[in-house]
């Protein structure tokens, strides 16, 4: 959550370039073999976030910013990553919801 959190709010290109005060263990190597899939509402992805202060309305596209974390995170923690869809068959699951919980489910 760390990761997603920081590509949130600094708009970045390159998962190596997420910066975050957390470490990982050195003996864990990324991108870790391992398929998983991850999900979020359709609403989580396309939400929007507006703000009016007269005479001036902002609009914040929150949604698209989240699913671009997600797959920008997924893509740089695991070398088989991609949201989940009917037919794939991943080891985790990752369910994203809007109260900022996370759930991870073993297949």
């Amino acid at each position: 959550m760390l990761f997603l959190a920081g590509c949130n709010t600094v708009p970045i290109n390159n998962f190596q370039d997420v910066k975050t005060s957390s470490k990982l263990n050195p003996d864990i190597k990324i991108p870790a073999n391992l398929p998983v899939a991850y999900y979020a509402k359709h609403r989580e992805l396309t939400h929007t976030f507006e703000y009016e202060y007269t005479p001036r309305r902002w609009v914040f596209n929150t949604g698209e910013q989240f699913k671009s974390a997600l797959d920008l995170t997924f893509q740089g923690m695991f070398s088989d990553a991609e949201p989940l869809k009917l037919g794939n068959k991943p080891k985790l699951i990752f369910l994203f919801r809007l109260n900022q919980s996370l759930s991870v489910y073993l297949v």
